[in-house]
């Protein structure tokens, strides 16, 4: 098997991308017939706000990323420990768990990132990786190397008006596919009068729009979804939006 690998980063922390990624991870395991339902891997690589679907790995900790350091080796990494340190979850969604030491963002090596993607894309069909929007580590730079795809979760906000510039540069430097880089906007303020449009317009990136998700008080902050199939049933239109985003992706 060699899986897809997204990474999948706020232009602003913040912003969502923790939030899009179980989302996104849960339409696509689910998507189709139950025989064709895919084996997805959730990966936390934001060394600096390591919760990534915290919901369901709060009760484990004991495995995560962090006891990988020690089993690797020149020759890579061992498939079956990298598996005894994944996370089932009540998604059906596995999850690699971030980082304890939290801020230490020198802590992981280019070689152990993509050992860890190595091994991910053997295991799995699909892996999505959160990052962060900073350059000062090798979560986001590797990862943004090894993906086939990066998909940036932005906000219409002077924040963001702000930040949009130098993460486009980050991607745009580390970051080389045929394919576009997917953009999507998360709790959009139709009252804003702030534009990030013409941002991304101006960027030498292809990049291409492919959701404005609701925004909802309920469901914005990636707490226990499994209780919250009655949100989205009562407002289905996010759920029709991961599912449109899982058919756009590379």
């Amino acid at each position: 098997m060699s899986g897809k690998v997204y990474a999948i980063m706020s232009v602003v922390q913040g912003n969502g991308a923790k939030y899009v990624a179980t989302n996104l991870a849960k339409s696509l395991r689910r998507n189709g017939k139950k025989e064709m339902f895919k084996k997805v891997l959730l990966i936390d690589f934001d060394f600096d706000n390591p919760c990534l679907a915290y919901e369901f790995v709060k009760e484990d900790d004991t495995h995560g990323i962090d006891n990988l350091l020690a089993h690797l080796n020149s020759s890579g990494l061992n498939e079956t420990v990298f598996s005894e340190n994944v996370i089932r979850t009540t998604l059906d969604v596995d999850v690699l768990r971030g980082t304890r030491f939290i801020g230490k963002v020198k802590r992981f090596s280019s070689f152990e990132i993509e050992s860890i993607l190595e091994v991910a894309r053997k295991l799995y069909e699909v892996v999505i990786v959160v990052i962060s929007p900073k350059a000062n580590n090798a979560g986001t730079v590797y990862t943004l190397f090894e993906a086939d795809q990066v998909i940036l979760v932005l906000r219409n906000n002077h924040a963001n008006l702000l930040k949009v510039d130098g993460v486009l540069r980050v991607v745009n430097q580390y970051h080389k596919s045929e394919h576009p880089t997917l953009v999507i906007y998360n709790m959009k303020n139709m009252a804003s009068k702030v534009d990030v449009n013409d941002k991304l317009k101006n960027s030498l990136l292809d990049l291409k729009v492919v959701g404005v998700l609701e925004y909802d008080e309920q469901s914005t902050d990636n707490l226990d979804l499994q209780k919250k199939e009655s949100i989205f049933a009562a407002k289905p239109i996010n759920t029709k939006i991961f599912a449109e985003i899982g058919q756009q992706l590379a």
